[in-house]
């Protein structure tokens, strides 16, 4: 067996007694400084150990620097799919080996292993979600979020975000405050605030007094212009207390609870915010600089950035029906945004089922279900593409069902 910095050859030739050829399907690995490969020698009859029989032996020491030429920035959806691509000499074998990575915005750009090669990579670039996307589609379904960071004003460990409801705080002074900060960059899009209160007695310390506040600068910077986006009031009880925001969404990198008097902030035990972290910027486009990392390495970030946008987004308003039998059959209509009206620029899959695609609009595409045999333990599953790129369905799925009224649901 052949490896270069942590990648294992495809392959390898033993030409004559002193010479033995590894082949690397991806290309030699990237280096940017002298590496030396490693050769072990293998037992193939499992009785020993693998052995060490060359390592740092000159004039073995390889050195394979990265170049990049990079191809034009691609402009796509918000829903991701769309392929990147660059002429980079082996880096391909360095993301199979787990050696490397291509990130868009942060996030792994994932390889497409049909297309990529020793000269070549080509990626499927992530979903990205930013404010201004979010008020015109939802990418992810609104969860309990919190930032990286918690912040609070007295040493209770975070207890407040541990998932734990009891037991509450306890000990908070005046202008006592618990909360979260998001990563710089990003802000959490809130449409609902909850919190748990454990037993309490002294109403009148909460009542008017306890705050769910925001705003886009740390709470303790003098600029900071702070929001009570929640003053409770005479409905505060004991367990879940619940604010629906989803009519005017708050769009902030920082959050907490806060109470200007002794002891405000006790029995607080938990707080969720739900809604989803998302890219703070509010315009209908937002451009991604493309990094490779690798191990070892220094980072590399390239030029020409990857631009999402959302009218070039394909999202779904409504599915009907939204089930059909397993035996196949359904005509299924998908109402939508910036489809396409060129069937052949459609692909739908659902549960890894063909979706024999009929006609096509911007706003309305049919398929016809094929046959989903055996079966299905996982969660329903639509895979819909609109020009090689991911259509946000924003939670819309076709179920395969099996009828009661089908003989083949009885065994017939």
């Amino acid at each position: 067996m052949v490896a270069f910095v942590g990648v294992s050859a495809d392959d390898c030739n033993i030409d004559n007694a002193n010479q033995i050829t590894a082949i690397f399907d991806g290309g030699i690995p990237t280096s940017d400084s002298t590496q030396f490969p490693e050769l072990r020698l293998i037992d193939t009859s499992g009785n020993d150990d693998i052995e060490l029989i060359a390592n740092n032996a000159e004039p073995a020491g390889i050195k394979n620097e990265m170049t990049v030429t990079e191809k034009a920035s691609i402009n796509c959806g918000f829903g991701g799919g769309c392929t990147w691509s660059a002429d980079v000499n082996g880096l391909t074998s360095n993301i199979r080996a787990g050696e490397a990575q291509i990130q868009v915005c942060g996030k792994e750009c994932t390889l497409d292993e049909e297309l990529s090669n020793d000269t070549e990579v080509h990626c499927k670039v992530p979903f990205v979600q930013t404010v201004g996307s979010r008020e015109t589609f939802t990418i992810v379904e609104a969860a309990a979020i919190r930032g990286p960071n918690i912040v609070e004003s007295g040493d209770w460990s975070g207890m407040a975000f541990d998932g734990n409801n009891i037991p509450g705080v306890t000990g908070s002074q005046s202008n006592c405050y618990i909360g979260t900060e998001f990563t710089e960059g990003f802000v959490g899009y809130i449409t609902e605030v909850r919190f748990f209160m454990d037993y309490f007695t002294d109403r009148e310390n909460r009542v008017r007094f306890l705050k769910f506040q925001g705003s886009n600068l740390p709470f303790d910077n003098p600029s900071a212009s702070i929001e009570d986006i929640v003053v409770v009031d005479e409905e505060i009880h004991e367990g879940w207390n619940y604010y629906d925001l989803s009519d005017n969404p708050r769009k902030y990198a920082h959050y907490r609870m806060f109470n200007q008097n002794n002891n405000g902030c006790d029995n607080i035990g938990e707080i969720k915010l739900i809604g989803q972290e998302v890219i703070d910027n509010s315009a209908n486009s937002h451009g991604c600089l493309v990094k490779i990392t690798r191990t070892d390495e220094e980072t590399v970030t390239l030029s020409n950035p990857v631009i999402y946008v959302v009218s070039d987004t394909p999202y779904l308003t409504s599915i009907s029906p939204r089930w059909g039998s397993v035996e196949g059959g359904t005509t299924v209509t998908f109402t939508g945004e910036h489809m396409s009206n060129n069937v052949a620029d459609i692909s739908i899959k659902i549960d890894n089922v063909v979706c024999a695609v009929q006609t096509a609009s911007r706003t309305e595409v049919t398929c016809i279900t094929g046959a989903r045999i055996g079966a299905w333990n996982e969660a329903p599953r639509l895979e819909m593409t609109v020009s090689g790129g991911n259509i946000v369905d924003q939670g819309h799925i076709f179920r395969y069902v099996s009828l009661w009224s089908s003989p083949s649901t009885w065994g017939f």
